[in-house]
């Protein structure tokens, strides 16, 4: 018999170090992280998705479940212009550390809306509201959806982009070397201000404007003399350390 009492022993024990440190577990204050994004997208009727991305610290919170989430507006802060949103999946990404906890990225994947026209938020707001009734506010950057008519896709060999510094927020210029030449450009931009820009060689450099908003999965708009060009959404770099470039430009919010 007392050969068997270390044998109960040792499960027992090891149960109680289980339970014990279940017990002093610290329990998670779920938090939501938002990056200041340039979220601009060309209307294309046959195959684009929005995406809009939360760092969350709980991944079982079910703001990332999919079958959870009922509805999703992007609106401005004074509730004049708003937009539903039909979301299609949700994806993971990566995680990463801020203050010692774990942030998972998470993308909120939506069908962009049937639009005929263009539409643009500055200061654009995310209305989460999941299938329990409860709501969420998250400001995510701004919100544009350019409308292009007689567009024509640009054809390219080669796209890049460069940063002046690797640790800044954005990409600040765009590289696309094209098949052929596309003769006198007039402008370019990819919302509605005209960028500069350098046309030598089939090479066309794009110096993107400085801001705070995180920029890189954007459209381009080339107007020459006698076409407009398009580049659709491309997404320029994988970022797996966002929240530490963001610095000021990210929103953190606790979830009640």
């Amino acid at each position: 018999m007392k050969k068997i009492i270390p044998y109960l022993l040792i499960p027992l024990l090891l149960t109680l170090l289980i339970l014990l440190i279940i017990d002093n577990k610290e329990e998670i204050n779920p938090k939501v992280i938002t990056i200041d994004t340039n979220h601009s997208y060309l209307y294309n009727k046959s195959n684009t998705t929005i995406d809009i991305s939360l760092y969350i610290n709980d991944i079982e919170n079910p703001i990332i479940a999919l079958d959870a989430i009922a509805s999703s507006v992007i609106r401005d802060a004074n509730n004049t212009k708003l937009i539903n949103l039909e979301i299609k999946e949700v994806l993971y990404s990566h995680n990463e550390v801020y203050l010692k906890e774990n942030y998972y990225m998470f993308i909120l994947r939506y069908e962009i809306p049937n639009l005929n026209n263009n539409f643009y938020i500055d200061e654009a707001y995310l209305d989460l509201t999941l299938s329990n009734n409860t709501s969420y506010t998250f400001k995510i950057g701004s919100f544009n959806i350019i409308y292009l008519t007689n567009g024509t896709e640009l054809n390219w060999q080669t796209i890049d982009s460069k940063k002046d510094n690797t640790n800044d927020l954005s990409i600040n210029k765009i590289v696309i070397e094209t098949e052929s030449n596309i003769g006198e450009i007039l402008e370019v931009y990819i919302e509605s201000e005209p960028l500069n820009y350098s046309y030598i060689n089939n090479t066309l450099i794009i110096s993107l404007d400085n801001s705070d908003l995180y920029t890189n999965n954007i459209p381009v708009v080339i107007t020459t003399s006698d076409k407009t060009y398009y580049l659709n959404n491309h997404q320029y770099v994988k970022d797996y350390d966002l929240i530490e470039k963001a610095k000021n430009s990210f929103n953190i919010y606790e979830l009640n």
